[in-house]
């Protein structure tokens, strides 16, 4: 693997640290709502 490394993606070439932390607020945002959302223990 060569540095930098980018991703390809429906055609565009992009920097991984924007599809991971994408990837990462969309899924905290879901498990947030679905689980964390008015539910205090």
């Amino acid at each position: 693997m060569t540095f930098p490394f980018y991703l390809e993606l429906f055609g565009q070439r992009l920097h991984p640290h924007l599809v991971l932390e994408g990837l990462g607020y969309f899924l905290g945002a879901r498990l947030y709502f679905i689980c964390g959302s008015g539910q205090h223990i």
